[in-house]
């Protein structure tokens, strides 16, 4: 934007970066977050495909979140790249102060230590291939099978077999 449309860089190049890690971090917490419960990497794809394409929608980037009906708006505070816009657009545009660039950090610090964390604690108990349970069951103690079971309902390219076998347990 700075070479080829000759727009000013007004903001601090720290800030930027800062946001942009924590923005970063945080999209990461949440596709490794949709990859532990997915049983196969088609689910995680599609998963991810999932979260991203309205994430982009309902970010401010086309519609400004004002005219999105109120229930609607509700879900945008759950959205990492809404609160990176605003900072991106304050640093670079009008020299957002810290204060305001950290209150947008927040959030997006929030999602990403949320995310990360369960996403690592799924992973732990991930100990064997998902296909083949051990002895045809998951361990009880662990509530990974549970969510990632209701998780692959709703995607697609499961085994039909496989499907019956966790519904009947």
């Amino acid at each position: 934007a700075i070479f080829i449309f000759k727009i000013p860089f007004i903001g601090s190049l720290l800030y930027i970066y800062m946001g942009m890690t924590v923005f970063i971090c945080s999209v990461i917490g949440v596709e490794l977050f949709i990859s532990a419960l997915s049983y196969t990497q088609q689910q995680a794809i599609l998963g991810s495909f999932i979260f991203m394409a309205p994430s982009v929608l309902l970010s401010g980037y086309a519609t400004p979140i004002e005219n999105m009906p109120q229930w609607l708006q509700t879900f945008t505070y759950l959205n990492p790249l809404r609160f990176y816009l605003v900072i991106a657009k304050g640093v670079f545009l009008k020299d957002m102060p810290f204060s305001i660039v950290l209150s947008n950090m927040i959030p997006m610090a929030i999602v990403a230590i949320f995310t990360l964390t369960f996403s690592t604690w799924f992973y732990k108990g991930k100990g064997f291939h998902p296909l083949t349970p051990a002895k045809g069951r998951w361990p009880s103690k662990h509530p990974v099978p549970k969510l990632r079971h209701f998780f692959s309902m709703f995607q697609i390219g499961f085994l039909q077999h496989q499907q019956e076998e966790w519904i009947l347990d």
